[in-house]
Formats: C-alpha cells, structure tokens, sequence
C-alpha cells in the first residue's frame, strides 16, 4: 500500500472536513432552530392558557363576589325590617323578595361551585362549599322565623346576627379565593 504524502492526506483532510461542516453544521443549526421554535410555541401555548384560566377565575370571583353579597343584602333586609327597623310593610317585601332570591341564590351557588371545582384548589374549593352548606342552615332559620308567629325580636337580632356573621364568612371565602388564584399580592415577611 502506498503511502500519501503528508501534505496530501492534510489537503483530503481539509477537503473532507469543508464538505462535512457545508453539510452538518446547516443540518445541526437547522435542528436547532426547529427545536427553539417548538419550545417558544409549547411556551407561548402555555402562557396563553395560564391567561385563559387567570381570566376566567378573576371574572368566577367577581361574580361569586356578587352572587354572595347580593343575597347577603336580601337576607338580611327580612330580620332587618323585624328586629332594627320595624315595619310590616317592608317585612311582607322583604320576605317575598327573599323567598324568589333563595332559589335563585342556591342555583347560582350550585353552578359556582362546578365551577370552582376546575378553577380552584382543593381547600379553596372546600372553603366555598363549606360557606354555601352554612346558608342552607341560615337559610333553615330564615323561614323558621317566618313562619312562627310567636318569634321575639330577640330571635330576629339572633338571625341577623347570624346573616350578618355569613357575610363576615364571605368575605373570608372570597380572600382565600383570590388568594388562591394569585390575585392578591404575597405580604412581605418582616424579619
């Protein structure tokens, strides 16, 4: 076998290699690229579904918000009008009122409740559903009192009290809520 010469095999060396880089180096850059793109577009997919579900869970706490204070109002407007502020003629409005808001209110919390199920974390879920079982109990007493003729005022205050004490609750409900969905800033800790 013939040997070659030095400066030769060194020429077919840096040929070889000039063909190998021309070939490989745009293949392996093109991998690259392809493998960049494909992670800024999982990244971008991704941030757009955190946007979508950010969204979606400031508007569900939003209308919870709502839902609860709104009925809280209508709770408390039939002891209100029986214990703070007698009057007969707005009890007899505020009990009817509330009777048509109760079934309302009960159906939205049901549907809030779906919902916070996919939205929420199991404790903020457990929080919310624990609040909404409470009004089933005040709600209980609510048409108690209505319909016992011999309630004092005292049971009245007692019941506002109680009303007055779920939207205390609500409250709560509604920051661990937020809290949950972020959307309430981290407190500092102070050393």
């Amino acid at each position: 076998m013939a040997e070659l010469n030095p400066f030769l095999a060194n020429i077919i060396l840096l040929v070889i290699t000039a063909i190998l880089t021309g070939l490989l180096v745009p293949f392996i850059n093109a991998r690259m690229s392809e493998q960049r793109a494909r992670r800024e577009q999982s990244d971008a997919e991704h941030r757009a579904r955190q946007t979508s579900v950010l969204k979606s869970q400031e508007e569900f706490l939003l209308h919870v918000e709502k839902t609860l204070f709104d009925f809280h109002i209508c709770a408390a407007a039939v002891p209100w009008y029986r214990s703070t502020q007698p009057d007969d003629r707005k009890f007899a409005a505020a009990r009817d009122a509330y009777d048509s808001a109760s079934w309302k209110f009960m159906a939205e919390m049901h549907a809030a409740l779906s919902k916070a199920r996919r939205l929420s974390s199991p404790s903020a879920y457990q929080a919310l559903e624990s609040h909404h079982h409470r009004w089933y109990a005040v709600d209980g007493a609510i048409v108690k009192l209505i319909n016992q003729e011999s309630a004092t005022v005292e049971d009245w205050f007692e019941l506002l009290h109680s009303v007055n004490g779920q939207a205390m609750d609500a409250g709560h409900v509604l920051s661990v809520l937020a809290t949950d969905y972020g959307l309430v800033p981290q407190r500092q800790q102070h050393a």
